[in-house]
């Protein structure tokens, strides 16, 4: 099985995180999904966990940049050997790492 990780969703049910959920709900039978999100939640968290996805957290860069790039660097430093593709919807160039 093919496994995704998926970055940038937000806490917000808007377009882009409903746009990533409604593939990944149809998708999950085939290939497995885990959010990275630099958050103390995420959006449809629940519904990704029933699905089998796993979501890992992190510092938001907004209130701690450093603590953030940290948490990233070493979330990727420990997994990214786990991932077959990486899935980011980022577009601020405060997330440029």
């Amino acid at each position: 099985m093919i496994h995704v990780l998926v970055t940038g969703m937000t806490t917000n049910r808007g377009g882009v995180e409903s746009l990533v959920f409604n593939y990944v709900s149809r998708l999950a039978a085939t290939i497995h999904f885990d959010f990275w999100c630099n958050n103390d939640r995420c959006a449809f968290e629940q519904e990704l966990t029933d699905l089998g996805c796993r979501v890992f957290h992190g510092a938001a860069y907004g209130k701690n940049y450093l603590r953030a790039h940290h948490d990233t660097e070493t979330f990727f430093r420990e997994r990214a050997k786990d991932y077959d593709a990486l899935w980011s919807n980022k577009s601020m160039l405060v997330n440029i790492d």
